[in-house]
């Protein structure tokens, strides 16, 4: 597959009146071009989908600290992620799965430096069943470190999340 993309800055990232995140009226807007080769089947009982991808993004807009350490938004001149992306679908009983990991590598271009703010790593685990006219579920996710500034100077940790629903 192959695709391109706009993204117009809002009217919140031109204009925000806040003095403490202001916005920035000279963004301009993202272009990007995304490609990706996806093989998928089924396998013991396993629905599974293999994906890599390229994403090539022109003037992406992304909120980072500027001077005196008031946050506003700002271009990013060119940005690119490769990654892939495994997904797969099982059932266990009763219980339905759904797993997913992509392993990105979110650059900026310019610098060669990791993305302010984009983990390397990301999976997820949702599990759902069904009990009468309820359907449970609890979904375990994982986000990788990733850094706080454009310099990669301030590293932050990852981090896991435990969600349920009931629905």
């Amino acid at each position: 597959r192959y695709g391109t993309g706009f993204r117009a800055p809002s009217f919140n990232d031109l204009y925000f009146p806040d003095p403490y995140t202001p916005g920035n009226p000279d963004l301009q807007p993202e272009e990007s071009k995304s490609s990706e080769l996806a093989l998928d089947g089924v396998t013991q009982m396993v629905i599974w989908r293999a994906t890599a991808y390229r994403n090539d993004i022109d003037q992406m807009i992304q909120w980072a600290p500027g001077a005196g350490g008031l946050w506003s938004p700002e271009n990013v001149g060119q940005a690119r992620v490769n990654g892939l992306e495994l997904d797969g679908e099982f059932d266990t009983g009763p219980l339905s799965h759904r797993v997913a990991l992509d392993v990105k590598d979110p650059k900026n271009v310019l610098t060669n430096k990791q993305l302010q703010r984009v983990a390397k790593q990301e999976a997820s685990w949702t599990v759902q069943g069904e009990w009468q006219q309820w359907q449970p579920a609890v979904t375990w996710r994982y986000q990788g470190a990733r850094y706080d500034d454009a310099a990669n100077t301030t590293r932050m940790g990852g981090y896991t999340t435990l969600d349920t629903a009931l629905g």
